[in-house]
């Protein structure tokens, strides 16, 4: 991933006009589907137990021990306490669309479910999931990221994820990744930036030198 700079190429695209109108589509989807849950939620809904509590924890915990591989302990922390408010964010649009036989969202659901999430809370169209043509059907796997990852995130996303059939926990952590790799790529750019000034990683800085 890659957050822009003169000398690469940024990491966020402006979408076509095609790709507006599709995005408006699935705000359409999103608005309508949103007020049937409103309509019909109970509070018995809401106390319900999850069956599955357990044994989503167990493949968070062994997704994340491979994501701490690829982009160490510190991002891997910043990905796990992330994870509970993303989810908390991705659940009104994962609820929202609609869903495969096996109740979990299709590929360009789950494609447009992330690139949402991040145009909403961080304002980044991260390459590979805005479309550059209209449809949101990924070209290349995971979700039309391809290449834009390094090679053993995309892996583990492949061997992780069903590519027809995402659930609302691999969406999050696919999310939950992409975050902290961006966050892993910001940390390494700014510790360039001080060894390239000469200053000390340690030392407090004024506003007007943070901003130098």
């Amino acid at each position: 991933l890659n957050l822009g700079s003169k000398s690469r190429q940024p990491a966020v695209v402006l979408p076509t006009s095609s790709c507006g109108f599709k995005m408006f589509q699935w705000e359409v989807v999103l608005v309508l589907a949103a007020f049937g849950q409103l309509v019909h939620a109970t509070v018995p809904d809401f106390l319900a137990p999850d069956s599955d509590d357990v044994p989503r924890h167990v493949e968070q915990s062994a997704f994340l021990d491979e994501l701490e591989q690829i982009v160490g302990p510190g991002h891997r922390k910043v990905a796990e306490f992330n994870l509970q408010g993303i989810t908390a964010i991705l659940r009104t649009t994962f609820v929202a669309l609609p869903k495969t036989e096996r109740g979990g969202l299709s590929a360009s659901a789950a494609r447009y479910t992330i690139h949402r999430y991040f145009i909403q809370r961080h304002g980044w169209q991260v390459k590979g999931l805005a479309p550059l043509g209209g449809s949101w059907l990924p070209s290349k796997p995971p979700l039309g990221m391809g290449n834009h990852l390094p090679p053993r995130l995309r892996d583990l996303f492949e061997e992780r994820f069903n590519a027809e059939n995402y659930d609302l926990n691999g969406i999050a952590l696919i999310t939950a990744s992409i975050e902290a790799l961006i966050h892993a790529e910001a940390v390494r750019r700014l510790h360039t930036a001080y060894q390239v000034l000469a200053i000390d990683t340690q030392a407090d800085l004024t506003a007007q030198e943070a901003i130098d």
